[in-house]
């Protein structure tokens, strides 16, 4: 583990430490050069947001000025008229009486005195009138649609949606209502009222706009009659709804504000002829505008906050020097210079101003090229970390895979060697009376073989690292070669109980190939299958020609190989895991396989299956009158 770790510390000391250098390097002059920027432009800043406050102030006290000048109350026959447009940064308005006890509009008083009047309660002469003159009118009506007088109870509604739309009974509902079901109903008697709804319709959303109708207590009923009326009626219950929500959302704050007014804290007059104040009303936070006018009432404003922080970013647009808004969160922004509430009544709202670039183009410049500059040297140094680790990661790996290849192979050349120590020794000293001197002269043989065939794995190993590997093709007989191989490595088969079984049609095929290294490679393939056999004793060796092709393949029966590491067998110096609890090896034969089977234009594959087997083969083509003459070798060189 000591290696891994020294060659990890060079890219972390040489590269990773630079690039964190230059990227706090950079962050540190990105604050330095901000922080220069706030510090000069705090006192511009400063007059800036004057600026701003006295426009905004002063566009705040003109919208209520003029209000003032064209306000005018509630008419009778309209209780719940929209009335006059509101000037751009106002959402609502209300006028105060001097004695503080009547706020205007006040639809829900209105709503009231309709009611009254029914009753005979005392309000205006002409509410009463219209009042006993809308109900005379709807008994008429009812009694004519009770006889099937269709047309005299349509002319009888319609006098009332003229005459008296804003009159209602002692349950509040309008007489405007019983005079459109009335209608709707002789209609359908009639069988006129698809054709004639939408016009009525159009009359009764004409009576809401106006104000006669709109009271969130007739939502309900124009709904229910809109429903005989199609896409008309559909229009019209939309129109209702909508201006039920203005009266309510009215309502609620004319509730709020009264309260508000009779808290100890609230203006009572004098003082400044126009005022800002913050008001907690109905679960948020509303700008009042308060406007004293000369002749003694006041006039307070909600202010639409979002259509005024529209107007201070309109007015800022002007300057060069500054972006600025209105917000009710300050100092909430990043890259703030300064922040300051609205006014000392209303700390809930702030201004907040940020310095805007005298040359936009070129900080933008700017900006870029230093970015553009640490990504590129960001990416450079994280394409030579990744290199070099790579390339640590890969000498890691064979540094471990050589020094499990140096044990291995020490152990390969002590075992033969002490076996054939053993042999002579026993040999010299006539210390095995049961075995006769040819069988033990026969072990050493075979000893002597299997240490030739591990130095000749590593002797062609170190060839073909030092791209000195040279073979000798000419046409031969595959059988040939591959019977030659068996015959050399027979009396180990022999010794260890193995079977031989021969397989295939490919007699008589030449390939055009080495035929030592076609030997080896077979000796190769038998002798890990030897090894790793297990209980098994029974080794195939086939021979079998496709069209184009001849597979020389081996198979045993022994302890197979999983699939995740079938693809690195023919690697060098790899072992699978299980091969190093079943036998001892230098993990150097099948990459030796390999690297002959390619050199002539052939291939390996492996067929195998844990505890069943495997079955490795050498691809090699088929010998061709392309090739050169039989016997005419030429060089390889790998």
């Amino acid at each position: 583990m000591d290696v891994p770790r020294r060659l990890l510390v060079v890219p972390l000391v040489a590269v990773l430490l630079p690039c964190a250098a230059v990227a706090v390097l950079g962050y540190k002059w990105l604050r330095i050069d901000r922080d220069a920027q706030v510090l000069r432009g705090r006192a511009a800043a400063e007059a800036e947001a004057a600026r701003l406050r006295g426009d905004l102030l002063s566009a705040l006290a003109d919208a209520s000025r003029d209000l003032s000048e064209r306000w005018r109350g509630l008419p009778p026959d309209r209780p719940f008229a929209p009335g006059e447009p509101l000037p751009a940064l106002v959402s609502a308005a209300f006028r105060v009486e001097p004695d503080g006890e009547r706020l205007e509009p006040d639809y829900d008083l209105a709503y009231r005195e309709t009611v009254a009047a029914f009753d005979s309660v005392p309000v205006s002469p002409a509410v009463a009138e219209r009042t006993a003159r809308a109900a005379a009118l709807l008994e008429q009506g009812r009694a004519a649609l009770e006889q099937r007088r269709y047309g005299a109870a349509v002319d009888r509604a319609e006098a009332i949606l003229r005459c008296c739309a804003a009159a209602r009974d002692e349950y509040g509902v309008s007489y405007s209502v019983y005079a459109a079901r009335q209608v709707t109903a002789a209609w359908r008697a009639s069988g006129s009222l698809p054709a004639r709804f939408p016009g009525l319709a159009r009359q009764l959303a004409a009576l809401i706009d106006e104000g006669a109708l709109g009271h969130p207590s007739d939502a309900g009923d124009i709904e229910s009659i809109a429903k005989v009326g199609g896409a008309s009626g559909a229009t019209l219950a939309e129109a209702a709804r909508q201006h039920a929500a203005r009266i309510a959302r009215t309502i609620a704050l004319a509730r709020g504000i009264e309260r508000w007014l009779a808290a100890a804290a609230s203006p009572k007059g004098g003082g400044a002829a126009f005022s800002l104040a913050g008001a907690w009303l109905n679960g948020r936070t509303e700008l009042l505008g308060i406007y004293q006018s000369p002749q003694g009432p006041r006039y307070l404003t909600v202010i639409d906050q979002q259509r005024a922080a529209s107007h201070v970013r309109s007015t800022s647009a002007s300057s060069v020097a500054f972006d600025s808004m209105l917000t009710p969160t300050p100092g909430s922004e990043g890259g703030t210079l300064i922040t300051f509430p609205l006014t000392a009544e209303v700390p809930s709202l702030a201004f907040v101003l940020r310095p805007r670039q005298s040359d936009a183009a070129a900080e933008r410049r700017r900006n870029a090229l230093f970015v553009g500059s640490l990504a590129a040297v960001l990416a450079l140094v994280g394409a030579l970390a990744y290199f070099a680790l790579r390339d640590i990661g890969r000498e890691v790996r064979m540094a471990s895979l050589r020094s499990n290849f140096v044990t291995s192979v020490t152990h390969e050349l002590k075992t033969p060697l002490t076996s054939i120590r053993l042999l002579a020794e026993t040999l010299r000293l006539d210390r095995a009376p049961g075995a006769s001197a040819a069988e033990l002269l026969d072990g050493i043989v075979d000893e002597s073989d299997r240490l030739g065939r591990l130095v000749d794995n590593v002797l062609s190993a170190a060839r073909i690292d030092r791209g000195a590997a040279v073979y000798h093709p000419v046409e031969i007989d595959v059988c040939a070669a591959v019977d030659s191989a068996l015959a050399r490595f027979g009396p180990l088969l022999r010794r260890e109980g193995f079977t031989v079984i021969r397989e295939g049609d490919a007699a008589g095929v030449a390939v055009r190939a080495d035929a030592d290294g076609l030997a080896h490679a077979v000796a190769n393939l038998l002798s890990n299958a030897v090894k790793y056999s297990g209980i098994s004793r029974e080794v195939r060796v086939g021979i079998f020609r496709t069209r184009d092709e001849i597979e020389v393949r081996v198979t045993d029966r022994g302890i197979g190989i999983p699939p995740g590491v079938q693809r690195k067998v023919f690697e060098r110096f790899y072992r699978a895991p299980e091969a190093e609890t079943e036998a001892a090896g230098a993990g150097l034969g099948l990459s030796l396989v390999r690297h002959f089977a390619e050199a002539h234009d052939g291939r390996v594959s492996l067929t195998s299956e844990p505890g069943a087997g495997s079955a490795f083969s050498v691809w090699l083509p088929v010998a061709t009158s392309a090739h050169a003459p039989v016997g005419t070798p030429h060089e390889l060189r790998t």
